[in-house]
């Protein structure tokens, strides 16, 4: 689970970067795996695809 709450480190970092240097993101990130019980990495993929219509 480590290497995931890095992953979402790296993720958030670049966002803030584009960001600050006025780089416009249209691209959306989500994940599509979730299993068992335990709450998984967001967004979810069947979430934002209702969000994005």
């Amino acid at each position: 689970m480590v290497l995931f709450g890095l992953h979402v480190l790296c993720i958030q970092h670049w966002l803030r970067e584009l960001k600050a240097r006025g780089i416009n993101n249209k691209h959306t990130l989500a994940y599509q795996s979730r299993v068992g019980p335990v709450q998984w990495l967001k967004p979810y993929t069947d979430e934002t695809l209702v969000e994005l219509g």
